[in-house]
């Protein structure tokens, strides 16, 4: 449980100091008064993201169900194509607790995107894809405990990489000119020469866009 509890801390402590740097650059815009339509310049855009979700899968050699909740940060950037379309890259780095003692799975992911968006005043909705990769990190204790020196049995670590496909949706809103509140709803597909495999699943990124 010790452990457990400090790999909280650790991921409660990122949480924070993202959101308050996040906090501090909303601040540095605000002042900015706002336009009545949104507009979008055909630059570059990009920013912070903190992501939460929730991953399927399962472990088949282990026979464990290693799905659950995840947590992470990273970011995105995308440069305007014409009127509607943007192509860019993002990345992210997601980890989740298992069972209380230490266990944990980590992985970090990124690729290239792209996406078809729409301008209806300050409100900018769009759809996309990525496509990437990214290697998943895997230890899983079932015995013992990771807050002691002793011999452990029935330990497990992996790594394995993987091949990343995820369709996301997502909307800004406007809050200056130069600065867009951003909501991302993506479905992570970790593929691999074996199939599927975990992470899969449903993420939510939050955070703010700066354009240029």
């Amino acid at each position: 449980m010790a452990n457990f509890a400090v790999n909280m801390n650790h991921h409660i402590r990122q949480i924070l100091i993202a959101a308050v740097l996040l906090l501090v650059c909303a601040g540095s815009t605000a002042a900015q008064p706002p336009q009545d339509k949104a507009p979008f310049r055909n630059g570059f855009g990009g920013g912070m993201m903190l992501n939460a979700g929730w991953l399927f899968g399962d472990i088949e050699q282990l026979q464990y169900e290693a799905g659950g909740f995840t947590t992470g940060i990273g970011g995105q950037v995308k440069v305007g194509l014409g009127e509607h379309f943007r192509i860019g890259s993002e990345g992210y780095v997601l980890s989740a607790p298992r069972m209380g003692n230490g266990s944990y799975i980590e992985l970090g992911w990124g690729g290239v995107l792209a996406d078809f968006c729409w301008r209806k005043g300050r409100f900018i909705p769009y759809l996309g894809f990525t496509v990437g990769g990214g290697s998943r990190k895997v230890f899983l204790m079932f015995e013992g405990s990771g807050s002691d020196w002793l011999p452990e049995g029935k330990t497990f670590f992996n790594r394995q990489a993987f091949m990343a496909i995820a369709p996301f949706a997502g909307m800004e809103f406007a809050l200056t000119e130069s600065m867009h509140l951003n909501f991302n709803l993506q479905w992570l597909n970790a593929l691999s020469s074996s199939g599927r495999l975990l992470p899969s699943g449903p993420c939510l990124q939050v955070g703010f866009s700066f354009t240029h």
